[in-house]
């Protein structure tokens, strides 16, 4: 089952892949206020979007998919997506704790994800990212500071840090080298390095750039030492 909205002052095409018709219907009315959508097209099934891809020359510049679809394996959706619509964005609807496998999902040209219950303003803040020229690996970041802002805000607001383990965050997001910051707090660099470990895994961080670890050092609100 397909539904489409066409939208004015078009630029671009998004097809939304979700058996919710209420949450298709949250999102069309979001992106229809964007001024970087053309059309919006919703799938109820993904057989039915591979149907009509498999039919278009023009594929649209976006997918935002659900990864829970039934009957549905996420590897083989990406797969067939990538085969199909090979220039399209795809942004992830996944489960409340699947950065992981968003993670590797991002190896199959993922562009972004967020949790699928994230307010629909969220979900706007990364289509507008993607879609105003943000490159594919800063569109992810983006995407997954606003994912686990999610997390802040919906459930542990410390993220199990200890208090020295935030201290230690605080001056990594100013740029601070570890052998600066075991002089500054009268520690030894290898205690440094492994409390940064446990920070990268508490935050399930794969990446140490001083935005997204200032992104944290914001949320949490440790911003001044304490």
């Amino acid at each position: 089952m397909t539904q489409a909205h066409s939208l004015s002052n078009a630029r671009t095409d998004i097809w939304i892949i979700d058996d919710n018709e209420h949450y298709c219907d949250q999102l069309t009315s979001a992106l229809s206020r964007c001024r970087l959508v053309r059309n919006v097209v919703c799938h109820y099934t993904f057989e039915s979007a591979l149907e009509e891809l498999s039919k278009r020359s023009e594929n649209p510049g976006m997918i935002l998919l659900n990864v829970y679809l039934p009957r549905t394996s996420r590897k083989k959706a990406l797969s067939r997506l990538r085969r199909l619509a090979p220039d399209a964005k795809i942004i992830l609807l996944t489960g409340f704790k699947q950065e992981i496998a968003a993670m590797k999902a991002r190896k199959s040209g993922v562009t972004g994800y967020l949790p699928r219950v994230s307010p629909v303003q969220q979900i706007m803040k990364v289509v507008r990212a993607s879609l105003g020229g943000s490159k594919p690996g800063e569109t992810f970041m983006i995407s997954r500071i606003l994912s686990m802002d999610y997390w802040l805000q919906s459930e542990r607001k410390d993220l199990g840090l200890s208090r020295r383990e935030k201290d230690i965050l605080r001056h990594l997001s100013r740029g601070v080298t570890p052998q600066d910051i075991a002089s500054d707090l009268g520690l030894r660099p290898a205690t440094i390095r492994s409390h940064i470990r446990n920070i990268h895994k508490k935050l399930q961080a794969h990446w140490s750039t001083e935005e997204f670890l200032r992104a944290f050092v914001v949320k949490l609100g440790i911003t001044r030492k304490k």
